[in-house]
């Protein structure tokens, strides 16, 4: 049997009347006759036991039970139909007659009265203690016949007077019982949404209260109930009584509240529930800050996943001059220190590989390496990038807003390229975030903590921009904690064979692809303004323009074009050769060019080739210039 509705007839004629109507409607819910606190005690017991969600019934009785219950209780009312059908019942036995009942039932009686014309008296009572002195003051007063309820029937069988039950007709059960399954379906689907409510709130790793305006608890789920540590109907006496008191008395609102919870450090909101200007109840959410950390690490770890990590290492820096050898050594040195870094040198001589060699042979490796050129960017899209913004802040910003590289670097490494090309406006915020370790998105008033190591790199000198008033001084002066210079390539022609080789390896050629020794000279001559991405370069278009496995000087020269007659350096990477070609005829011209703008004078000739004056005897003996 279907336990969700249930009847409590209070006469046995009402429950057999009931039982009549659900079969005709072909339902089937259990039927109870009782009255007064034993009908609350079975709808107690149905409640809580069976799960009944709605209550049919008639009378006195569904005030008591809507008094005692929190389910909805539908009355069977009274009709003028009942009335009639009781009273020609009892006109048949005596013509003295008196209903005595509840004000719903005499309402109906009036109305009979009033249309039928009979002489019949009504006595209304609002409870069941007075059903007894009704009963008697009628019974003086001449009254032989009683109609009513079984509050009224049992009164006058202890008075030994007359009696017809007011029962109710098929068509007011009927009602009744179309109203009870439209508030079932309706409790059915407000259960659905409190389950999916629940389950959300449970799933949630906040925990999470719901407070009246006297602080009695209404809603709360698991983890508040852990954090609490045992269950309370009340916030009174307990270590948010203070927060949630000022909440729903003043319209107090709190939010991101660093407080202690029975030992534990928790991150609290209080948020007052406003109905017309009156507070009626609190949100209260908390937070283990234990829990915010590991979600932040996570995030971190997320945006780490995305592409923000470093791929270069000490060993990617191909060099096997001396100078970039102390460079490595002293920036290995500076990357375990966790100051600002300025690292110097033209376009093209690695910078950024510089960088993320420092970041992933620092502390900080396992973290994210943020990059970007502050060049490539307008001063408005800079910023957004730098700081991100909140959401709405301007015309085209995402929804849900963004962080800027700051905060996706967090615990990791900022690389900011062409450092010298930032705006004045971005530069103060620059300072702020330096001297604060904190930012603010655009747009957003809210300040967010960040834990940076701050690399930058400039092609010039931050000193001289400062002197132009350009640069900020006290900026310089945060940045240029640490400085690395990186030499340009032109300084370490040396190292122009092992770039080559590493290019090939790179694009997994080594085995397959080989330069002549005159090929390579030809490259070393090269001044490379555009130092390692420019050589990088060159090479790539070599491979895609030679016509076997060896590249000849030749493929060379065609790869490089006119630019190669424009050269005024030269420091060879091999002296004595015995085979002559291109590159000889190249290195001849050059050096002829060189004594000639320096009117024969070897030194001079020497420094304008970039080569010492003992190579330059060398170069003129094999060509015959001395």
């Amino acid at each position: 049997m279907d336990n969700s509705i249930i009847y409590i007839a209070t006469t046995p004629q009402q429950a057999f009347r009931i039982q009549e109507v659900l079969k005709k409607m072909q339902l089937s819910f259990p039927i109870y006759n009782a009255y007064g606190n034993d009908a609350v005690a079975i709808a107690k017991q149905m409640v809580n036991q069976n799960h009944t969600r709605v209550i049919v019934s008639r009378g006195g009785t569904v005030d008591r039970l809507r008094k005692n219950l929190n389910v909805p209780v539908i009355d069977i009312r009274h009709s003028f139909i009942d009335i009639y059908l009781s009273m020609e019942r009892a006109l048949k036995i005596s013509d003295r007659i008196a209903i005595v009942g509840y004000p719903n039932m005499c309402a109906e009686a009036m109305r009979y009265k009033k249309i039928m014309g009979k002489s019949v008296e009504i006595v209304a009572v609002t409870s069941d203690a007075e059903f007894e002195d009704a009963i008697i003051a009628l019974k003086a007063r001449g009254i032989e016949l009683i109609i009513g309820g079984m509050q009224a029937i049992s009164a006058a069988q202890r008075h030994g007077m007359l009696f017809v039950p007011g029962d109710a007709d098929e068509n007011a059960i009927t009602y009744a019982t179309h109203e009870a399954l439209t508030m079932l379906r309706i409790e059915n689907e407000r259960l659905e949404q409190y389950q999916a409510i629940q389950a959300i709130l449970n799933y949630t790793i906040e925990g999470i209260l719901q407070v009246d305006a006297n602080g009695n608890i209404i809603h709360i789920n698991n983890n508040a109930r852990q954090l609490l540590g045992h269950d309370k109907d009340s916030i009174v006496d307990t270590q948010l009584e203070r927060w949630a008191v000022n909440t729903l008395n003043n319209g107090s609102i709190y939010v991101n509240q660093l407080i202690e919870l029975n030992g534990i450090p928790i991150i609290l909101n209080c948020i007052p529930i406003t109905v017309k200007s009156s507070t009626v109840g609190a949100i209260i959410t908390l937070q283990r800050e234990e829990d915010i950390i590991t979600l932040d690490h996570k995030i971190r770890h997320k945006n780490a996943e995305r592409g923000y990590v470093a791929k270069k290492n000490f060993s990617d820096i191909v060099s096997c001059s001396d100078s970039m050898d102390k460079l490595k050594q002293k920036a290995m040195q500076y990357a375990r220190s966790d100051s600002t870094i300025a690292i110097y040198g033209e376009t093209g001589t690695g910078k950024e590989v510089l960088a993320q060699s420092i970041h992933n042979h620092s502390p900080r490796a396992r973290n994210p390496f943020v990059a970007i050129n502050c060049a490539a960017l307008p001063e408005s899209i800079l910023e957004s990038e730098l700081f991100g913004y909140a959401s709405g802040a301007f015309t085209g910003a995402r929804r849900e807003g963004r962080a800027g590289i700051f905060e996706l670097a967090h615990r990791g490494t900022v690389f900011l390229d062409e450092i010298s090309e930032l705006s004045t406006n971005v530069q103060a915020k620059f300072l702020r975030v330096i001297q604060e370790k904190e930012i603010s998105r655009i747009g957003d008033d809210r300040i967010i903590p960040v834990d940076v190591r701050i690399i930058v790199a400039s092609n010039k000198r931050l000193s001289d921009v400062v002197k132009n008033g350009t640069f900020r001084a006290d900026l310089y002066y945060r940045l240029s904690v640490l400085e690395l210079e990186l030499p340009p390539l032109r300084e370490r022609r040396d190292d122009i064979p092992l770039l080559v080789k590493y290019f090939l390896a790179e694009r997994g050629l080594t085995n397959t692809v080989s330069f002549t020794q005159d090929a390579l000279d030809l490259l070393c001559i090269q001044s490379w303004h555009g130092n390692v991405r420019e050589l990088s370069n060159i090479v790539e278009r070599i491979l895609a323009i030679s016509h076997g496995s060896t590249i000849t000087s030749q493929e060379v020269v065609e790869a490089i074009g006119h630019s190669i007659e424009q050269e005024s350096f030269l420091s060879p990477c091999h002296e004595d050769k015995s085979k002559s070609g291109p590159l000889d005829e190249v290195q001849k011209q050059m050096v002829v060019r060189a004594l000639n703008q320096a009117h024969g004078n070897r030194t001079k000739a020497a420094e304008i080739l970039s080569i010492s004056t003992a190579t330059l005897w060398r170069k003129m003996k094999k060509y015959n210039l001395l």
